[in-house]
């Protein structure tokens, strides 16, 4: 354990086990914040079957209009990267992130 960890940081009661998170970046400054938290529930292949669906069908804040052609590239097991093309953009290109995550506690 992490010694600044708490000891009782377990889980909280109402926080599923797994949740897919979506990380884009800012169109403005370019910084990368979280756009989407889905909880998935206790079944990891659920919550990987989720996140991959999430790669292939968010539609990402910083596009705007529907994206173009998309391409997804996994990572790893539980993380894709997904670029596509903003052809209203004048031939623009973006890209996010998505990921399964493991609730592991909260504090405070």
């Amino acid at each position: 354990m992490h010694p600044g960890t708490p000891q009782n940081a377990g889980p909280h009661q109402s926080a599923p086990p797994y949740a897919v998170i979506v990380e884009e970046k800012k169109r403005h400054n370019g910084a990368w914040h979280i756009s989407l938290i889905q909880p998935v529930g206790g079944d990891l292949a659920e919550a990987r079957a989720t996140g991959q669906n999430i790669a292939f069908q968010h539609q990402p804040e910083t596009a705007g209009h529907k994206v173009g052609r998309r391409d997804v590239y996994q990572l790893g097991e539980d993380s894709w990267l997904i670029t596509y093309d903003a052809p209203w953009r004048l031939g623009a290109t973006g890209h996010f992130r998505v990921s399964v995550t493991r609730h592991i506690g909260s504090v405070g």
